[in-house]
């Protein structure tokens, strides 16, 4: 008989923060539905259950909040926090910062399939009449609008995010960086560029909900799989990447969990309730 492998775990665990994509869901971007028992016993048990994700928080809740009340959302990579529907804490990007960063998607899009979606609070903005960049954009949004320029927003975005639908992010990562200084540029995925505050991040995000509830560092469980979750190996030594994990996520986490496409966070989790 098979036996699962058995995982390192706090003995008293009062915090579990999860990546999205490439960590709890599938390759078709769909949440086990083993999850939402676990979610249950961590309620009962007084467990915060925190998802962290490069998403938008109303997408996040989107695919949580009917189904799993109380989850806490560390979204937009940290830029912004959310518990019970309470914001947190929020670390938006400058607008110089922004307008510039509007002025290189223009120029990169001369030569590449690529768009900038401007990060609002209360929604996310894309300009009109590029079809097929709304598609791509669309499903890490829920709140999104078209506007004729995004140089007519207000305000200051949390993060702006090149999506490039060709995929040729390590073509334009430099252009990027080099144009967001002093600003925190993240590869969040092989089409997706985050631009935000420097002092925005997930491990932001995770050390204020461990002050905001009194939470040890190894009270903490964590689970992240690519480079904007590298910071956050370092918030507990209960760390885990996933074993489809960039490298440097596999080499800063403490563990290693089974692959998303095996049900890596569920498994972990599994002995944890077992």
């Amino acid at each position: 008989m098979l036996h699962e492998p058995r995982f390192s775990l706090p003995s008293d665990p009062r915090l579990i923060v999860c990546d999205m994509d490439g960590t709890l869901l599938d390759d078709d971007s769909v949440i086990p539905d083993e999850l939402w028992g676990m979610l249950d016993q961590c309620r009962e048990r007084g467990i915060l259950f925190a998802v962290a994700s490069g998403r938008q928080q109303a997408a996040l809740a989107r695919m949580f909040e009917e189904r799993a009340p109380g989850t806490v959302y560390i979204a937009e990579n940290g830029a912004i926090v959310v518990e019970n529907g309470e914001v947190v804490s929020t670390t938006p990007l400058d607008r110089d910062t922004s307008v510039r960063l509007i002025h290189t998607a223009h120029a990169l899009d001369e030569h590449y399939d690529i768009g900038l979606v401007w990060c609002g609070e209360d929604s996310a903005y894309v300009e009109r009449g590029n079809t097929c960049f709304r598609y791509g954009a669309e499903p890490y949004y829920a709140k999104l609008e078209s506007v004729e320029s995004l140089l007519e927003l207000d305000g200051q975005p949390l993060k702006v995010a090149f999506l490039a639908l060709d995929g040729v992010v390590d073509e334009i990562a430099e252009t990027i960086i080099r144009d967001a200084m002093p600003n925190r540029t993240l590869v969040s995925s092989w089409q997706w560029v985050d631009v935000m505050n420097p002092d925005a991040d997930k491990a932001v995000g995770v050390s204020e909900l461990q002050k905001r509830h009194g939470i040890r560092p190894d009270q903490t469980i964590v689970f992240g799989d690519f480079l904007n979750d590298l910071r956050m190996m370092s918030t507990t030594p209960y760390s885990y990447a996933m074993a489809n994990a960039h490298p440097d996520v596999l080499e800063a986490a403490g563990h290693t969990a089974p692959s998303n496409t095996e049900g890596g966070v569920i498994q972990v989790l599994r002995q944890l309730f077992s």
